[in-house]
């Protein structure tokens, strides 16, 4: 959520980003255990935990898509960390939010 933010320079209500914590699991200040969030696969890549994350995308870059284009976003935020894949999937967009969401949901996003 602090990536999608900070890369698109969004600044919604909180009410919002604490419902988007909450429906990826990950509620504000609330972690499971003493250790934090887990980074364990079974912890968040359940079909529904995964669409919930594509959802919270597919929102912010709704937000974002009149401001931002997403081949320029790419370049500019994951510049040689992009791979031909992801340059070739945000360039086949049908729109500019489906760009954005799916630049977003890319590995390279990811792990930045």
């Amino acid at each position: 959520m602090v990536a999608l933010l900070r890369a698109t320079d969004e600044r919604p209500k909180p009410q919002l980003i604490i419902g988007g914590l909450n429906a990826m699991g990950q509620p504000y200040w609330a972690p499971s255990g003493p250790n934090g969030f887990s980074d364990m696969s079974d912890a968040w890549a359940s079909s529904e935990g995964l669409s919930t994350r594509i959802d919270v995308a597919g929102l912010v870059a709704n937000a974002a898509a009149n401001k931002i284009d997403p081949r320029q976003f790419v370049t500019d935020t994951l510049g040689l960390l992009a791979t031909d894949q992801t340059k070739e999937a945000v360039s086949r967009a049908e729109t500019r939010a489906q760009g954005l969401a799916i630049a977003f949901l890319s590995p390279e996003f990811q792990r930045r």
